[in-house]
């Protein structure tokens, strides 16, 4: 089994799985060892890399001499550089390592972190980073058991002739245009006391505390902001506005008939002539 001699820093990193790299200086005594000449069937003299399932590394400067043995994925050879790229499959045995206070604690920060991205990507629109309608379904039985649920409504907001924006644009224009949408959405939602999702391909939604007094008169300054700006693109600038329904839940007492208000008030908003707010 081969040995390689690396730097604390690279053993840390390997030991946290922060890191399944290791870039080693090409040497005769590497060349050697992991490059095999062969002939090829046109009887070229060629070469390629020995396939090594396992390797030892050792952190040569600890006093007590810790190592890891690690499964070997692949090798790759940068004649540019005269480096060889080990990539590491997984740590399969572990000597004399001790994991102090600090490791335990950077192990523990590692799987928060880790737990955190993984929560993040399963509750967020990867498009629009918006959160998604798990989580929207999540925070909906959440919402509907607060003492403040009188003061809930559900807002639909729909892109209009977004259709026709992808047609004479192309999709990656109407993407462009969903991700200016969710930022303004986003930026108003603290005015407006709400939390933003993306509830499907070009309709989002807000879960809003405000009386409705202040609601409608947010969503009117969202509106308006909305159509007033132009989207600059390279094929030229774009208008953009949307229609939005509105439904209280204290109108309802339920959360799904709740939705299917402000659904049934978006549609009457786009059948009027677009670019409305419609509260049922």
């Amino acid at each position: 089994m081969y040995k390689l001699s690396i730097s604390k820093d690279l053993f840390d990193e390997i030991l946290l799985k922060k890191t399944n790299l290791i870039v080693k200086k090409s040497t005769k005594y590497w060349q050697k060892e992991l490059i095999e000449p062969f002939f090829d069937k046109n009887d070229v003299l060629n070469y390629k890399l020995k396939i090594i399932e396992k390797i030892e590394l050792s952190n040569g400067l600890a006093k007590d001499n810790p190592k890891l043995i690690v499964s070997i994925k692949n090798i790759e050879y940068n004649q540019k550089t005269m480096e060889f790229i080990f990539y590491i499959d997984e740590i399969i045995e572990q000597k004399n390592v001790k994991l102090n206070t600090d490791y335990k604690d950077l192990l523990i920060a590692e799987l928060l972190k880790e737990r955190e991205q993984l929560k993040f990507n399963l509750n967020t629109d990867e498009l629009t980073k918006l959160n998604n309608r798990k989580k929207m379904n999540e925070d909906l039985k959440i919402f509907t058991n607060q003492s403040n649920s009188s003061f809930l409504s559900c807002i639909f907001i729909d892109a209009d002739n977004l259709k026709r924006i992808n047609d004479n644009y192309g999709h990656g224009i109407g993407d462009m245009v969903l991700v200016h949408l969710a930022d303004k959405i986003k930026r108003y939602s603290g005015v407006l006391n709400a939390t933003a999702y993306r509830y499907s391909g070009k309709k989002f939604a807000l879960f809003s505390f405000l009386n409705e007094k202040d609601l409608i008169k947010g969503l009117s300054d969202l509106k308006e902001n909305i159509s007033s700006h132009d989207i600059f693109t390279n094929k030229g600038n774009i208008k953009v506005t949307v229609s939005m329904g509105v439904c209280f839940y204290s109108s309802v007492k339920d959360s799904q008939k709740m939705l299917t208000k402000a659904d049934n008030a978006l549609l009457y908003a786009k059948n009027i002539g677009k670019n409305n707010i419609v509260n049922l």
